[in-house]
């Protein structure tokens, strides 16, 4: 048997909130939504913010599936162990193209930027950063980390232009007190500059604390 491949066109689904027309847009989020989810739902998370100053983008991630069976709600994941390589090309192409497609907006230019990854999403952020020139002033990884097949010297060189910031709640379910630590031993190893914040909650977004990062 041979296996071939080949490149093709998908269409892709992007959640924005905001408004497009204000003159007062300060800051640009780019967000990531976790394994399962869609991008609908997840920005409900950014709800809060004004969308006068504040603009969201959550790409939904390419690869769709029925969350129980086969059939019921869906949800959507950055990707999995199969053709990870592939799986990864693809998501930096698309991030990429997200980029291309806002950077000439008014409002894109002179904000700040912002890349959240949420649980997944975290993962699939830093292998889309470190294999593109767009640098965000400040990447937030919530409720996840860097992961541990990254090309670190990448990394590194990331952390001296972006502030990175990992963010894990005290009843975060996914992530014990022993993976914490593995996480700061690994970092610190590899002299990556990173803020933890650490607070009271579960694996989920909370609007306080994302006000302080913000």
């Amino acid at each position: 048997m041979i296996l071939h491949k080949i490149k093709t066109e998908k269409t892709a689904k992007i959640a924005v909130k905001g408004n497009l027309d204000s003159d007062n847009i300060k800051s640009v989020i780019i967000a990531l939504h976790g394994y399962g989810q869609l991008a609908e739902y997840f920005i409900r998370n950014f709800n809060f913010l004004d969308e006068n100053n504040f603009i969201v983008i959550v790409p939904e991630a390419l690869n769709r599936f029925y969350l129980n069976g086969f059939s019921g709600n869906v949800g959507a994941s950055w990707m999995t162990k199969l053709e990870r390589e592939d799986e990864i090309e693809n998501q930096t192409t698309y991030l990429n193209n997200i980029v291309q497609l806002y950077k000439n907006e008014n409002w894109f230019g002179a904000a700040q930027k912002f890349v959240l990854g949420f649980s997944q999403g975290s993962a699939a952020a830093i292998r889309w950063l470190i294999n593109t020139n767009f640098s965000p002033n400040k990447i937030i990884l919530w409720g996840g980390a860097i992961p541990k097949d990254a090309d670190f010297d990448k990394v590194k060189a990331l952390s001296e232009k972006s502030d990175i910031n990992i963010c894990i709640g005290t009843k975060d379910e996914f992530i014990s007190e022993e993976n914490v630590n593995e996480i700061k031993t690994l970092l610190s190893e590899r002299k990556i500059k990173y803020n933890l914040i650490v607070y009271e909650g579960e694996h989920k977004i909370y609007k306080n604390v994302l006000e302080q990062i913000l």
